[in-house]
């Protein structure tokens, strides 16, 4: 059976050519490696395309190549198709290879990343910081932080960059040219996020290499998805850290814990997601508008 359509977390990618795909958003979420949850917050699917196509568009004026082609409707774009691996292209036809790879970008210490560091994961030196540095306050990093992850395993792993760079077959100066490809790309986004009133503490983005050897982003970046950004007005986060830290206060997230430990390669003994109440269905609702307003100058209803 020949495959057109594939269903992620968040959206479906649909054949719409050869060597073209759709990315079709929804209003579903996902956190925790658990996979969509079958329950909708209003506004997602919309504030995602959005701010997908303002990212697309400004990386590609700054130079950086992307594959985003055009805008379909509210909720879908078009971009060329890159082949995940172990994966026949959807559309019949690729224009390179997805790397295995998250590619993780950091300006700022936040919680989960401090534990990293302090159980020694992570070298305050790595970091640009000097010895015996305070990092239980929240620190700005003298330098941009960039880290690899692993992509398409079951859950993520973080890798250092000779196993990064094995893992993706990149040779040393393709792996330069990747990385300042997320610098650069990382930079952009955070002049432009400190120009709305935002200031960008860290970010993630997908990087694909065509047959002839050219690095380029073919993913989605600068959504409250792949980015946290905190507003400097109010303070508050707009990113899906609400939604993991609301989840983190229930008896739920440990069941999690314990099920994802027992069986980390078998998904049916993980409890199902917890239907989350209407205040913070709403309160998240209203977080990625008011965000896509910001970014984009553009007010979204659906």
């Amino acid at each position: 059976m020949v495959i057109t359509e594939r269903e992620g977390s968040s959206r479906t990618i649909a054949a719409a050519g050869s060597g073209v795909v759709d990315f079709k958003w929804s209003d579903g979420w996902s956190v925790f490696d658990v996979g969509r949850s079958p329950q909708p917050i209003p506004g997602f699917g919309v504030c995602r395309t959005a701010c997908a196509v303002e990212s697309f568009r400004l990386l590609q004026r700054a130079g950086i190549p992307t594959p985003y082609m055009k805008r379909i409707d509210e909720r879908t774009v078009r971009v060329r198709e890159f082949q995940v691996p172990g994966h026949e292209p959807l559309s019949g036809k690729a224009e390179g290879l997805v790397l295995p790879l998250e590619w993780l970008f950091r300006y700022e210490i936040g919680e989960k990343f401090r534990n990293r560091v302090r159980k020694g994961e992570i070298s305050l030196d790595a970091l640009g910081l000097p010895p015996g540095t305070d990092i239980n306050t929240v620190i700005k990093l003298p330098r941009i932080f960039v880290e690899c992850s692993t992509k398409f395993e079951r859950r993520d792993r973080y890798l250092s960059d000779e196993e990064a760079r094995k893992k993706a077959d990149l040779d040393e100066g393709a792996w330069m040219v990747a990385r300042a490809c997320v610098v650069r790309a990382a930079f952009i986004l955070q002049q432009e996020l400190n120009r709305c009133g935002y200031d960008l503490l860290d970010g993630k983005f997908e990087l694909g290499r065509t047959w002839d050897g050219r690095i380029m982003l073919v993913d989605v970046a600068g959504s409250p998805d792949e980015i946290r950004a905190r507003k400097r007005v109010d303070g508050r986060l707009y990113c899906k850290e609400p939604l993991r830290e609301y989840l983190e206060t229930l008896p739920w997230r440990e069941e999690l814990r314990i099920a994802q430990g027992a069986y980390p390669d078998d998904s049916s003994h993980w409890p199902s997601y917890p239907v989350l109440p209407d205040d913070i269905v709403d309160y998240l609702s209203d977080l990625y508008r008011e965000f896509t307003l910001d970014y984009t100058g553009k007010r979204v209803e659906a």
